[in-house]
């Protein structure tokens, strides 16, 4: 690559979204900010530099920690357009954690969000850092922090009940962040974000198993989709963006293969919806349907760290998810629509995945749609 591409990507971008959060802080303060840079040919992202300067400006002689929950505190549903719609809409604390994480791309470049579901008791989300090449600019200690408190009060905000507490494990380098916080500080810090806050090697949030299947208060399975569909248009038009894409001919960055996993997907999910039958489905026919073969579909799915098993899998609990909150479908139909043998097939799947068989599940999800409504 050569240094006039690098010229191109420079300055990291991230969603104008931030911009909006920290507006209203120096607008509380009385402080005039610089007016941010657009990035060229999108109106969703802007200069990281602006972020950075504005921040450091709000902090300058005042607790940085106080300045960031102040900032965070401000995210809502439209703050981040689609991304934080989706999440506002999620039906399941799965859908909610598994979103946020496959379309992190969509805050900003610099930092990506991964879901690890390897524990039998938890599950977590990681915070991976995605520097640039050559200059490997990196989100400092206090973007990091912003990052993750808004990020928990997002999460905290998609429900209209409280969330399993969550453990929020820092990496020891932040501990200087927190070195002049009284404990009492910090414990009102911990329940305001509904966190347990440790530290450790390095930066995740860790949650419980119980309850990541159970249904959210008020969820929409339409808006969800429209702003999942949204998402992902987001995602394919991002290669195309001038500040990413000199990124595209280097391996070392993550972002390249987090945009492919999520259109590669998408497009899988499209098909299923489509087929009469998922009984049998091989993933021979869903490759003939992309356009290539059995192999090259696999290799894909390989690379994004999945394999169609797997996918299909997910596949059927997100749907029967769905069909179970959204509609008086009988249960009966919806094994026969997700490809299962019988009923008793589908109902052992179900409460695998779910702890709770597909009656008690919709029962769950009627009682907590009245008590939002």
């Amino acid at each position: 690559m050569s240094a006039s591409q690098y010229s191109t990507i420079s300055t990291p971008h991230i969603h104008t979204g931030w911009q909006k959060l920290i507006h209203h802080v120096s607008i509380e303060n009385d402080q005039q900010l610089i007016n941010p840079v657009v990035q060229s040919g999108s109106d969703s992202m802007i200069e990281l530099s602006y972020v950075q300067s504005a921040v450091y400006q709000l902090a300058q002689n005042k607790d940085s920690l106080n300045i960031c929950l102040s900032i965070a505190r401000n995210v809502d549903s439209l703050t981040f357009g689609a991304y934080s719609l989706a999440l506002a809409t999620a039906p399941t604390l799965y859908n909610l954690l598994s979103c946020s994480c496959e379309f992190s791309h969509h805050l900003g470049t610099l930092l990506l969000l991964n879901y690890k579901d390897a524990h039998p008791d938890y599950v977590e989300v990681h915070f991976s850092s995605n520097p640039l090449p050559l200059d490997e600019k990196q989100l400092s200690p206090l973007g990091n922090l912003l990052y993750a408190m808004t990020y928990l009060f997002l999460l905290n905000k998609a429900s209209f009940t409280s969330l399993p507490s969550i453990e929020w494990h820092l990496p020891t380098s932040m501990k200087s962040l927190y070195a002049a916080t009284s404990f009492q500080k910090l414990s009102d810090i911990e329940s305001e974000l509904n966190c347990v806050i440790q530290f450790g090697p390095d930066h995740h949030l860790r949650l419980s198993r119980k309850g990541l299947f159970a249904p959210l208060n008020g969820p929409s399975s339409e808006l969800h989709s429209l702003a999942l569909s949204q998402l992902t248009t987001f995602s394919k038009n991002l290669v195309n963006q001038p500040a990413i894409a000199a990124l595209q001919a280097d391996p070392s960055v993550k972002l390249q293969a987090r945009v492919h996993s999520t259109e590669i997907i998408y497009s899988i999910y499209q098909i299923l919806d489509n087929s009469y039958d998922l009984s049998h489905i091989k993933v021979e026919e869903v490759a003939k349907e992309l356009g290539m073969t059995g192999r090259t579909l696999n290799r894909r799915l390989k690379k994004v760290t999945t394999n169609f098993r797997s996918l299909l899998e997910r596949y059927r609990l997100e749907r029967s998810i769905r069909y179970l909150t959204t509609s008086s479908i009988s249960v009966t139909i919806i094994a026969q629509r997700l490809g299962f043998a019988d009923v008793t097939s589908f109902s052992r799947a179900f409460k695998r995945w779910t702890q709770l068989s597909p009656s008690q599940y919709r029962n769950q999800s009627d009682r907590s749609s009245k008590q939002f409504y």
